[in-house]
C-alpha cells in the first residue's frame, strides 16, 4: 500500500466518524425523535390537546422539505462547510428558544417549524454529502457506516431527555439539548473541516488519473428537467409515506391490538434494530450489486411486512414482529439508496441541490403518510385500509426502482 492511499483511508476514518457523530446530534436525533418526551409535560402546562402539540412534528417535517432544496442549493453555492456550521448553529438557537414557551400555539408553531427549516443540514443532506465527496468504490459501505449515528442519537437522546426533565423541568431539558447540539455539533464540524481537510484535494487528485471525475455531473436545471428525477421523486415518495406513515402509527396500532406496553416497547426496538441492519446491509450490499436491485428487494420487504400486519391475528406477535423489522429495514436502505442514486444516476456537480430536492420529497412523504394513516382510523375506523394502501405503494415503489437501469456515472477507479 502506497504512502498516499494510508493517510488518505486514516482521513476517511476519521470523515466517517465525524459525520456518524454530526448526525447523532442533528435534527433527527436530537429534536424530531424527543417531541413525543416533550408532548405530555407541554400539554399539562399549557393546557395544549395532544393533537395540537404534536402538530409540531408534522410543522417540523414541513420546515424539512421547505428548506431542503433551500439548503441543498447553498451547499453548491456557499460550500459544505458554512452551510453545516450555519444548520448547526440554527438548531441549536431556536431548540433553546424552545423553552422560551409562554403558552401561545402560534409562537410553538413557528418555532417548530424553523428548527426543522434551519436544521436541514445537520441532517443526512449535509453529512451524507461530505462523505460522498470522500468515497467511490465502498460508497454504501460508507453511507451506512455514517448513517449508523443517527440511529445511536435517536436511542440515547430520548432517554437523556426524560432523564432531563424529571430532574430539572422541560424548559432547562431544551436548554440542554440546545447545548448538545452546539458542543458535539461544533466537534463534527472541527474534524470535518479543520482537522480532516489539510491536503486532502491534493491526495484525491493524486489518487485519480482524470480528477475531473470528482465534478462530472448534471446540473441542477437538467436534472429538474429529466424525467429520471421525477421517477426517483416518485419512488421516495411513496416508499417515505409507507413506511413512515407505519413509524409514526406503530405504538397505536398494536395497543389497538391489545399488546401490553412491554411488548410495544420491544417490537419497538425491534423495528429500530431493522433500521440500522437496514441502512448496513443496503448500503454493502450496493457496493457489489445495483442500487436498483437492492433498492427495489429492500422495498418489496416493505410491502411484505406491511402486508403481514394487515393478515395475521393480533395474537400472532412473531409474525407482527417480523412485519416490523421488514418494515424498518426498507427505512434504513431507503437512507441510503437516495444519496447513492443521486450519485450514480445525476454525478456530483450539483450533488447538494439534486438531493436537496429529493430530501424534501422525503420529508413530504413523512408528513403524508402519518396523516393518511391516521385519517384511516378516524374515518374508517382501522389502521388495515392504510396498511393495504402502504403495502400498495410500497409494492409499486418497488417495481419502478428495479427498471431504474444502468448506472449514468460509474465509480471512479483509485
Amino acid at each position: 500500500m502506497t504512502s498516499a492511499k494510508q493517510p488518505l483511508q486514516r482521513k476517511q476514518i476519521l470523515i466517517l466518524f465525524a459525520t456518524a457523530l454530526g448526525l447523532s446530534c442533528g435534527f433527527g436525533a436530537l429534536y424530531f425523535s424527543t417531541i413525543p418526551i416533550f408532548l405530555k409535560p407541554l400539554a399539562s402546562q399549557f393546557g395544549w390537546s395532544r393533537a395540537e402539540t404534536s402538530a409540531a412534528t408534522a410543522l417540523a417535517m414541513l420546515g424539512q422539505a421547505v428548506g431542503a432544496v433551500m439548503i441543498g442549493r447553498l451547499i453548491d453555492i456557499l460550500g459544505i462547510t458554512f452551510t453545516i456550521g450555519l444548520s448547526i448553529a440554527g438548531l441549536s438557537v431556536f431548540t433553546a428558544l424552545m423553552s422560551q414557551q409562554i403558552g401561545t400555539l402560534t409562537m410553538f408553531a413557528t418555532v417548530s417549524f424553523f428548527v426543522g427549516l434551519l436544521a436541514v443540514a445537520t441532517t443526512a443532506l449535509g453529512y451524507i454529502t461530505v462523505v460522498t465527496r470522500w468515497f467511490e468504490q465502498r460508497l454504501g459501505l460508507a453511507l451506512g457506516v455514517a448513517m449508523l449515528g443517527a440511529g445511536v442519537g435517536t436511542v440515547i437522546f430520548p432517554i437523556l431527555t426524560q432523564t432531563l426533565i424529571t430532574q430539572v423541568g422541560w424548559r432547562n431539558a431544551y436548554l440542554g439539548l440546545s447545548a448538545f447540539a452546539l458542543v458535539l455539533g461544533g466537534l463534527a464540524w472541527i474534524l470535518l473541516f479543520v482537522v480532516a481537510r489539510a491536503q486532502s484535494i491534493e491526495q484525491l487528485i493524486a489518487l485519480h488519473k482524470h480528477a475531473n471525475a470528482l465534478v462530472m455531473g448534471d446540473s441542477f436545471w437538467q436534472a429538474l428537467r429529466s424525467s429520471l428525477l421525477w421517477y426517483v421523486a416518485l419512488i421516495v415518495f411513496l416508499v417515505s409515506a409507507a413506511s413512515l406513515g407505519f413509524a409514526v402509527h406503530l405504538a397505536a396500532l398494536l395497543s389497538d391490538r391489545n399488546v401490553t406496553a412491554d411488548t410495544i416497547a420491544r417490537i419497538v426496538g425491534i423495528t429500530g434494530l431493522g433500521v440500522v441492519i437496514g441502512r448496513l446491509f443496503a448500503g454493502a450490499l450496493m457496493d457489489r450489486f445495483s442500487a436498483s436491485s437492492v433498492g427495489g428487494y429492500a422495498f418489496m420487504s416493505g410491502a411484505i411486512g406491511l402486508m403481514l400486519l394487515v393478515l395475521v391475528p393480533a395474537n400472532m406477535l412473531w409474525a407482527i414482529s417480523i412485519g416490523a423489522f421488514l418494515i424498518a429495514f426498507t427505512i434504513g436502505a431507503e437512507g441510503d439508496f437516495i444519496p447513492f442514486v443521486v450519485k450514480r444516476y445525476f454525478g456530483t456537480q450539483n450533488f447538494g441541490s439534486i438531493y436537496g430536492s429529493l430530501f424534501g420529497v422525503f420529508a413530504l412523504g413523512g408528513i403524508a403518510g402519518p396523516v393518511l394513516f391516521g385519517l384511516s382510523f378516524d374515518k374508517l375506523g382501522s389502521y388495515s385500509p392504510a396498511l393495504t394502501g402502504a403495502a400498495l405503494a410500497a409494492a409499486i415503489a418497488a417495481i419502478c426502482t428495479l427498471l431504474l437501469g444502468p448506472y449514468r456515472y460509474e465509480a471512479t477507479q483509485k
